[in-house]
């Protein structure tokens, strides 16, 4: 019997739980374990509904093309998305009401593509495509935040102040102030963030780091995600995308919003946002 991973249970022995001997019937690779019976037939029933399924599908698209059909809309399973709620308890560390709930709406979707891709057996090129929809997805949703949070940590930022020549001349007048030079340090390091303006990605990720909220390996695993990303322009791409895009892309995607996701809570509880 094949589980969803390619992977068949033979059982030596009876009873609730069996030791057995499982296959991995692509590599042939084989080793010893332990699994209930209760598993073994849910797996089993969910090999035979999944059978079903797909022979049903196939049914419908062929009956559809036969009788010209324009659409059929399929019920959508209950529970598989997550609620906006759920995603905006979760993005506590976002105050702005607009962003916390554009994020959860691109979340949702996040949970759908994941739905999609772990119930249907998806190839060729499309399946490729699909994961780099996923990449481009997690990546601009920690672009907003990262910028988003260092807004909050940089509260000064360029379009605050229509005249940049009055931060100039406001940092010329306070070398003359008769205050401690430490203040005097910090007061014209705030003013002449005026003029860096909105940073980009890299340069927010490196705030972030500097701020002890992200490490130093998150965020170049952040920077390649948000390299691959950048293909979404397709006029700038020099090659085909065949072949570009896999598994262990996806998962690593998921795992990377996921760490950038418990960095920003643990951070915001220790008071750093």
């Amino acid at each position: 019997m094949l589980n969803k991973n390619g992977i068949e249970w033979k059982a030596d022995k009876g009873g609730d739980v069996c030791e057995g001997e499982m296959l991995n019937v692509e590599s042939g690779e084989k080793w010893k374990g332990i699994c209930s019976m209760t598993d073994i037939k849910i797996l089993k029933s969910v090999q035979v509904i999944e059978n079903q399924i797909g022979g049903k599908i196939d049914e419908l698209e062929r009956l559809i093309k036969e009788d010209n059909i324009e659409k059929v809309k399929i019920p959508f399973p209950c529970g598989v998305i997550r609620k906006a709620d759920y995603f905006r308890n979760e993005l506590y560390f976002i105050d702005d009401y607009t962003l916390n709930t554009n994020v959860a709406y691109h979340l949702m979707l996040g949970d759908f593509y994941d739905w999609l891709f772990n119930r249907f057996n998806i190839g060729l090129t499309v399946k490729e495509m699909l994961i780099k929809q996923v990449i481009c997805l997690y990546a601009n949703i920690i672009e907003a935040i990262s910028k988003y949070i260092v807004t909050k940590l940089r509260p000064i930022v360029l379009y605050d102040i229509k005249d940049i020549s009055l931060v100039n001349k406001a940092i010329k007048y306070l070398r003359k102030f008769l205050i401690s030079n430490e203040l005097k340090a910090k007061i014209i390091e705030t003013l002449k963030r005026v003029t860096e303006g909105q940073p980009g990605l890299n340069k927010s990720l490196t705030i972030l780091e500097k701020n002890s909220i992200i490490g130093e390996e998150l965020k170049k695993s952040i920077i390649k995600l948000w390299t691959l990303r950048n293909k979404e322009h397709l006029f700038n791409l020099k090659e085909t995308e065949y072949q570009k895009y896999n598994e262990d892309l996806y998962e690593n995607t998921l795992w990377i919003w996921e760490e950038f996701k418990k960095a920003l809570q643990k951070a915001y509880k220790k008071g750093k946002l």
